[in-house]
């Protein structure tokens, strides 16, 4: 081949390898729509009024589109903060076209939250008042149990005659959620002794939740005295005992002697030996043979004794039958009916 022809060849050689390498480099990824590698949303769910982040990764894209009011980003992320559940579609694009990918966020609406529900005070007595107090968020409406109905605003004053439980219920999005206080009712409690006795200290039915009033009478048998001694130990901090308020002698079957007198007294010293304990005695003033035993008939009442519940009081033991001294006496002084003859029961501060 001469020099000419050699020459031509070679730079046909040439052109070849060219042509083949422009044609290479059209077919790779600049004649291709954006690839989107990944579009995720973090975290996927949220209460109503937090944020999500949106972050993406994509090659060969131009520009970069969101909807929902995200617009064009810049970077690899977005955050966002829908109010309802959105899906938001991730667009790329290039002069090829364009590729889409979606990511949800999930959004949950707010429920209610009670952080919390007391009665202050939680303890009081019969007839007294405690307050309701919460503190409620993200409710549309607001109930409490027992007949106290719709509140608004965050406290209510309540009146229970017992210990009683009330139930907050708060709602709100679909959903109620409840939390519990409760309102104890301290109250005078007194327990008739078992049947027997010759004297007996029973319950009266005028008696209220905070004051007792106890009725000593005769038992089932009839009975001849002239008078009535009794000490009880008392609990002060628990009950109080007015001597002017507290011992009622009507009607008492200890009738006055035969001038119409008779010697009654009882009283809760606060001071000395007899300190907190309830003395009380009930006799004739003897003037004469006249006086002698009153028949005392079955059932008949000899003194009234009525005690009051101080305020504040804690629960517990007012008095029972392990400490007291009793005796009915006959006009000779001596026994009728001693100390284990008197049937005493208990009276206590109690719910």
């Amino acid at each position: 081949m001469n020099a000419p022809l050699r020459t031509l060849a070679v730079a046909a050689s040439v052109l070849s390898i060219a042509c083949s390498k422009s044609t290479s480099g059209t077919s790779g990824t600049s004649d291709s729509k954006p690839t989107i590698d990944s579009f995720s949303a973090s975290p996927t769910s949220v209460a109503a009024g937090a944020s999500s982040t949106l972050t993406w990764s994509v090659t060969g894209a131009t520009s970069l589109s969101i909807d929902h009011g995200v617009g064009t980003p810049t970077g690899a992320s977005a955050t966002v903060m829908p109010t309802a559940t959105t899906t938001y579609t991730l667009t790329a694009s290039n002069s090829f076209g364009s590729s889409t990918a979606a990511a949800t966020v999930t959004v949950n609406p707010l429920v209610p939250v009670i952080s919390s529900f007391t009665a202050s005070p939680g303890t009081i007595m019969a007839g007294q008042s405690s307050t309701l107090s919460w503190s409620v968020s993200n409710a549309t409406s607001l109930s409490i149990s027992q007949g106290v109905g719709t509140v608004a605003g965050t406290s209510k004053s309540v009146s229970p005659d017992q210990t009683t439980a009330y139930i907050l219920s708060a709602t709100g999005e679909g959903t109620t959620v409840t939390a519990t206080a409760t309102v104890h009712v301290l109250r005078l409690q007194y327990s008739d002794p078992a049947p027997g006795g010759a004297a007996r200290l029973v319950r009266n039915a005028a008696s209220t939740s905070t004051r007792a009033v106890l009725d000593l009478i005769v038992g089932s048998s009839p009975q001849s005295a002239f008078g009535l001694a009794l000490d009880l130990a008392v609990d002060t901090g628990r009950a109080t005992f007015d001597a002017a308020t507290g011992f009622d002698i009507a009607g008492s079957a200890l009738a006055p002697n035969a001038n119409g007198e008779i010697a009654a007294k009882a009283i809760v010293p606060s001071t000395g030996p007899l300190a907190g304990v309830l003395v009380a005695g009930i006799a004739h003033r003897k003037t004469g043979p006249a006086d002698l035993d009153q028949v005392l008939a079955a059932g008949a009442l000899l003194a009234r004794f009525s005690f009051d519940m101080k305020s504040g009081a804690a629960a517990g033991k007012v008095f029972d039958d392990t400490a007291f001294g009793a005796v009915l006496l006959s006009s000779a002084l001596s026994p009728v009916v001693p100390k284990s003859g008197f049937a005493i029961g208990m009276l206590s501060v109690g719910e």
